[in-house]
């Protein structure tokens, strides 16, 4: 009997998460994060026959996406003929599921010789439970189950390269795991050694066949080399251009971003943060009484939660504004899910209790984070629950639908906005932050005043004297003399270097009456262009230096 019950407790805990989490994921659904529609244009591009790396159709490839599998995922499922977004927001809530699933399963999954669930964290069930409900009703979880990227996909591979090895002795099927892991983001091969080497250790305590880790080590280091060799061959650099465009020339700038990165995160985390310090207290107390070694998978897993919070404090975490609700710390969501599931068991041995902690412990985190200035995400949660139910996709930006009606294929738009307007507006596109365009991502420079996605070359844009160039100033800025002042508050060097350089003052024109109430971004054209457009009449142009944020000086020496 005492069997039959712990089978349905489990079979109406899963399904309750599982609604819970649709639920959450559904809210969500409509939205689409900016920067998903980057790796989206690679792959459709892909599909369509363009090749590996065709960020504009017949130029210089460019490993501006992260996910190379993601990447290649769906431009398969694409040539298919499934709809890129949907399929990224499907596999991405799927993934999100799965996690959920395999750490609330693992537990009770055995295999010939001991329960998985004695191997690691001491064989309390509960902590599993708790870290798949702490993880699967987490706000950003959600979000970016939804937002079609690869977040949550990477983060089954990490709890999936975590648990697998303690399940199967198969190296084929863990060295895969630990392949996909590598080829799903480059920190990647970070985490998998830490776990690789985390299994190896283990199993020579218990004498266990070595197989495992094996598998673990040839997965990692063959997809390392795999990818390494394959950049090098068809791009000729070593790394991705987004190392270039992110972290190449950043020096102190970075660790001063990734600080700032952290103790956000860490102030709208509080309970975790706590739940943390526990789960040290409690390791240091079980290892006097049980020894290191009993203790060494959670160990690891302190470990490699502290080494991911120094990788993000090298490379500067993210820009929140691009990437809200901390989007790098949610790669390794299984291990400190984990860890809070250990924290809270750690404190209580009552079932009611531990549940109790761990419903307030996950109800104060999702309210801190929805306090978080990340975008107005709590605007957002508010908009999506007046629609909600709702599968469909949000419309695109009518600004990006306009400008795809007053340009063609051959058209070139230099823009800071590197996803919805290049994945909807078929022409050429020149990144002005330098993500998707190698020169600017080596040669241009990080504005010390900027966000962390501030790289840019204005000489090197202006050179190629791009038919349109979107600006992220607003457009008002140009129409009203009182705005002068203050007319560069976000990327100012890269601003004031545009609307400094002398073929920008002399060739272009500010068009005052494109659709800025979508998207106040003021819109330039090139007067030659302008000039032989079909629909020249429609647009309302007037000569840069004749718009209100340039002085009258300037307009008379010009």
């Amino acid at each position: 009997m005492p069997g039959t019950q712990n089978q349905r407790e489990i079979v109406v805990i899963a399904a309750g998460i599982s609604l819970a989490v649709l639920a959450a994921c559904v809210l969500f659904y409509p939205h689409t994060l900016e920067d998903a529609f980057i790796t989206f244009r690679y792959s459709q591009h892909l599909a369509e026959g363009f090749g590996v790396g065709a960020w504009n159709m017949n130029t210089e490839r460019v490993e501006g996406y992260t996910p190379a599998l993601w990447m290649f995922g769906l431009g398969a499922g694409a040539a298919a003929g499934f709809r890129i977004e949907t399929l990224a927001k499907g596999i991405g809530i799927a993934a999100h599921l799965a996690l959920c699933a395999m750490l609330l399963f693992f537990p009770r999954i055995r295999d010939e010789s001991r329960s998985s669930a004695d191997t690691l964290m001491g064989g309390d069930r509960d902590i599993f439970t708790i870290a798949a409900l702490s993880i699967g009703l987490y706000l950003p979880a959600c979000f970016y189950a939804s937002s079609g990227m690869e977040a949550t996909s990477f983060a089954l591979l990490v709890g999936l390269a975590l648990l697998i090895p303690f399940c199967t002795e198969n190296a084929l099927w863990i060295g895969l795991v630990f392949a996909a892991l590598v080829a799903m983001r480059p920190e990647g091969a970070m985490v998998g050694g830490i776990l690789a080497v985390l299994h190896a250790a283990l199993a020579r305590i218990s004498g266990r066949p070595i197989g495992a880790s094996i598998g673990a080590f040839a997965g990692l280091i063959g997809m390392f080399i795999a990818l390494t060799a394959f950049r090098w061959l068809w791009f000729g650099q070593l790394v991705p251009n987004t190392y270039f465009a992110k972290t190449y020339g950043g020096g102190a700038l970075l660790p001063q971003f990734g600080l700032v990165y952290l103790k956000d995160w860490a102030s709208h985390h509080l309970a975790w943060g706590f739940l943390l310090a526990t789960t040290t207290i409690g390791i240091i107390a079980s290892i006097r009484r049980r020894g290191f070694v009993a203790n060494l998978s959670m160990i690891a897993l302190l470990m490699l939660a502290g080494v991911y919070a120094v990788y993000v404090y090298r490379v500067g975490g993210d820009n929140p504004a691009a990437f809200p609700w901390w989007r790098q710390l949610l790669h390794p969501g299984p291990v400190y899910a984990l860890i809070v599931g250990f924290g809270i068991c750690t404190l209580t041995r009552n079932r009611v209790a531990r549940f109790a902690l761990a419903g307030f412990a996950i109800a104060i985190t999702n309210y801190q984070v929805l306090g978080a200035h990340h975008g107005k995400m709590s605007d957002l949660v508010r908009d999506s629950w007046a629609s909600f139910p709702s599968l469909e996709h949000s419309p695109y930006n009518a600004f990006h639908v306009w400008l795809s009606e007053i340009s063609d294929s051959q058209t070139v738009i230099a823009s800071a906005a590197a996803g919805e307007l290049p994945f909807v507006v078929d022409a050429v596109h020149i990144d002005m932050l330098g993500l998707n365009d190698r020169e600017i991502a080596h040669q241009g420079r990080f504005d010390p005043d900027g966000p962390i996605d501030s790289k840019s070359d204005i000489d090197s844009v202006m050179r190629r004297r791009p038919d349109i160039i979107q600006s992220t100033l607003r457009s008002g800025r140009f129409k009203q003399a009182s705005s002068r002042g203050n007319r560069i508050l976000h990327r100012g060097e890269m601003e004031a270097a545009l609307l400094n350089h002398p073929i920008f003052v002399a060739e272009y024109l500010f068009v005052r009456n494109a659709p800025y109430e979508a998207n106040d971004r003021a819109l330039f054209i090139r007067r030659d262009y302008w000039a032989q457009h079909p629909k020249r009449d429609l647009l309302d142009c007037v000569p840069v230096l004749e718009t209100a944020i340039y002085p009258p000086q300037a307009r008379r020496s010009s």
